[in-house]
């Protein structure tokens, strides 16, 4: 299996399951996480996180993962990395990220993605990820910023309230 679970310092990440259904579905209908996501990214119910997870689950290959961030000395999940669209062909992929609020700004998301991006450099062979994120997340381009993303255009998307916001891309590449 080219999907396992990693573990850093701090963290285990591990590969989401069914038993991650509720902690899903409460990421998912967060305002707050949910406050710079696209308009179809909220679950109406729990068969929202378990499509979600079934989905995130299809056999290998495939071109997405999704690893559950938890806390090594409490058992307590944070938050969520994703491995998107990935093509082997082009040694190209997408990440994304998501933490409950109460634990933004302790270095657990930078600690995760570095192990993130190392797995997709060293194990999955890619060359060149990609991400993007709302203008008005500032938190969270400064977290790629220092992961060595670099910005590389924009465009416009329907957000969760209605508005429509600037999506920044960036890249980062070896």
């Amino acid at each position: 299996m080219l999907f396992t679970d990693l573990e850093t310092e701090r963290l285990y990440l591990q590969n989401s399951a069914p038993a991650h259904r509720y902690f899903i579905y409460t990421l998912y209908t967060n305002d707050e996480v949910l406050r710079f996501h696209y308009e179809e990214d909220r679950y109406a119910d729990l068969c929202g996180a378990d499509a979600e997870i079934a989905e995130w689950n299809q056999p290998e290959p495939r071109d997405q993962h999704v690893w559950i961030l938890v806390r090594k000395n409490d058992g307590v999940a944070l938050g969520v990395c994703c491995i998107n669209n990935w093509n082997r062909n082009t040694a190209l992929c997408e990440v994304h990220y998501d933490m409950y609020p109460d634990f933004w700004g302790n270095g657990y998301m930078t600690e995760a993605m570095r192990v993130i991006l190392a797995f997709a450099r060293d194990t999955m062979k890619v060359r060149c990820i990609k991400t993007s994120i709302n203008q008005k997340n500032e938190r969270s381009i400064k977290l790629v910023e220092r992961l060595g993303f670099v910005y590389s255009g924009k465009t416009v998307e329907d957000m969760n309230d209605g508005s429509h916001d600037q999506i920044y891309y960036f890249n980062f590449a070896e």
